[in-house]
This record gives C-alpha cells, sequence and structure tokens, in this order.
C-alpha cells in the first residue's frame, strides 16, 4: 500500500475538521489584525506626526530610530537644564 492509498483510506476524521475549523478562525483573527492595524494608520500618523507609511512600519529598525530620538531629547533637555542650573547660579551670585 502507498502512503496516497491509506491517506485516502483513512479520510479526515473529527480531528481533522477540528484542526481545520483552528486554523480558520486564526487566519480570519490575522486577517482582522491587518484591517485594524489598515484602519488605525490614519490616525497613528496623525497623532504621532508621521506618514502613514512611518505609521505602518514595524519591527526593530523603527524601534532604534525612535530610542536615538529619544536619547537626543534627554540629552537637549539635560543640557538645557543644566544651563537653567548655570543662570540662576549666575544671577544670585549678582
Amino acid at each position: 500500500m502507498t502512503v496516497d492509498e491509506v491517506l485516502s483510506a483513512g479520510g479526515a476524521g473529527r480531528f481533522q475538521r477540528r484542526l481545520f475549523g483552528i486554523f480558520g478562525l486564526v487566519w480570519t483573527a490575522d486577517a482582522m489584525q491587518v484591517i485594524a492595524v489598515g484602519f488605525a494608520a490614519a490616525s497613528m500618523a496623525a497623532t504621532f506626526g508621521l506618514t502613514i507609511p512611518q505609521a505602518l512600519q514595524t519591527g526593530t529598525f523603527r524601534l532604534k530610530a525612535l530610542e536615538d530620538e529619544n536619547a537626543k531629547l534627554k540629552r537637549l533637555l539635560a543640557d538645557t537644564m543644566l544651563d537653567n542650573v548655570v543662570l540662576k547660579d549666575l544671577l544670585g551670585k549678582n
């Protein structure tokens, strides 16, 4: 008996039908997520000042760019706060 003959003779039972149903539900959930992201892209772009293609980008390269920008902003804030302390110190001594 060949593999094809065994598979044809066995047919699809209750397990295969349930498995097929589960895979269908997983596929549907994945498709719903893609659609939801597509609908939300315009709102995300407007909220964060991005273009729609930027809002749709995912992955670590985008996260890395945001982390770098965040680090620059933190340094800028620290420099500004230091300038304020120095100015207050100078004004207090005069």
